[in-house]
């Protein structure tokens, strides 16, 4: 939907006109809430009215994560869980990992990688005002844990970190 804002319309078209009553089910796939929440699902999407069934994809429950990782023991278990969570996604970054700690400073603390950026990427996808959580997270990072401490170091015009 970001090359194409048109999608939603397009579909909309395909299934009124074609594909309404044949028995096709047509499955939506998306990472973003927002997008998917406004954008596919919304009031205002042309696609509204046509759902029939929405799920929302958990993360991994502990226990699932260890076919990620065979021969492993439960200790690196745990503290990978700890580290990765649930998400597939960055439970494939690790499976070649034999030694957690490492893997993090590659990973996850150098610049560039998949999941050093990865928390920015999501604030920036799914929060109407980004600016605000990040100075609050500047702030935090600054010592500041005191909401009238977090309020002083509160600047708009301040760059969003990368």
């Amino acid at each position: 939907m970001e090359t194409n804002p048109a999608i939603p319309s397009i579909l909309q078209k395909v299934w009124d006109e074609g594909l309404r009553n044949t028995g096709v089910i047509c499955i939506l796939c998306g990472s973003y809430v927002e997008v998917m929440e406004r954008g596919v699902l919304g009031y205002k999407s042309a696609l509204y009215g046509r759902r029939t069934g929405q799920y929302l994809i958990e993360p991994l429950h502990f226990h699932n994560i260890a076919g990620f990782f065979p021969g492993r023991d439960s200790l690196w278990l745990v503290e990978a869980y700890a580290v990765l969570g649930g998400v597939p996604a960055y439970l494939l970054e690790f499976m070649d990992e034999d030694d957690l700690f490492a893997g993090i400073a590659r990973r996850v603390l150098r610049r560039g990688t998949f999941l050093y950026e990865e928390p920015r990427f999501l604030l920036m996808q799914e929060l109407r005002e980004p600016a605000n959580y990040f100075a609050v997270l500047r702030a935090i990072a600054h010592g500041k844990t005191r909401l009238n401490e977090m309020a002083g170091l509160h600047d708009r015009s301040a760059p969003v970190p990368g």
